[in-house]
């Protein structure tokens, strides 16, 4: 999960240098993804722990 982190505040950080809107569109879908996978991650974790 520590990759996944990284890997998306990377994308997000990036994404306000960046000046092609294809890119940024692309960028965008890949935060989103990113997103609901660490939260997707959370969720088995925490039903592991219980």
């Amino acid at each position: 999960m520590n990759f996944k982190n990284t890997c998306m505040n990377k994308t997000a950080s990036m994404y306000n240098l960046v000046s092609c809107e294809q890119l940024k569109a692309l960028m965008e879908i890949d935060i989103q993804n990113s997103a609901q996978a660490i939260a997707d991650y959370k969720n088995i974790l925490s039903r592991i722990q219980q």
